[in-house]
């Protein structure tokens, strides 16, 4: 199971929204409070994984070819279209479960889970403040 970290910033959800409706505040303003505070997580993450020797190469499906370091470079910082306040860190590529849960006699490399147990607090700190900030900006 991968680990997450919530934050619970509901003492900024009615301000936050208000402000947002009113125009005053922008999503990406949002999700620039997030990107900052992310870029932690996401640098453990990119240090701890594995790095293939060869890369893979499947003559029946395309798009599993992939070089070398393809995993870590696609560790990123996402914004979600669906949902206004949802922002993650993705592992984005395929097989990026199978080798973080293992599969068969390979245990698997929990990553992602070692970032967020590092940086989860630090994180979750900075987002509370550059939300604070943001907040206090805009009033």
């Amino acid at each position: 199971m991968a680990t997450s970290f919530t934050v619970d910033y509901t003492g900024f959800n009615a301000s936050i929204k208000r402000l947002y409706e009113m125009g005053e505040v922008r999503r990406r303003d949002i999700a620039d409070v997030f990107r900052k505070a992310d870029k932690g997580v996401v640098s453990t993450a990119k240090q701890t994984v594995g790095v293939s020797k060869k890369g893979a190469y499947s003559k029946e499906y395309a798009s599993r070819t992939h070089a070398k370091g393809n995993l870590r470079k696609k560790i990123s910082f996402k914004v979600s279209k669906r949902q206004k306040f949802v922002y993650y860190v993705t592992r984005g590529t395929w097989y990026a479960l199978i080798y973080s849960t293992g599969h068969g006699s390979f245990m698997g490399n929990r990553f992602m889970e070692r970032a967020v147990s590092i940086r989860g607090s630090q994180a979750e700190r900075l987002v509370r403040k550059g939300l604070n900030e943001l907040i206090q900006r805009v009033k």
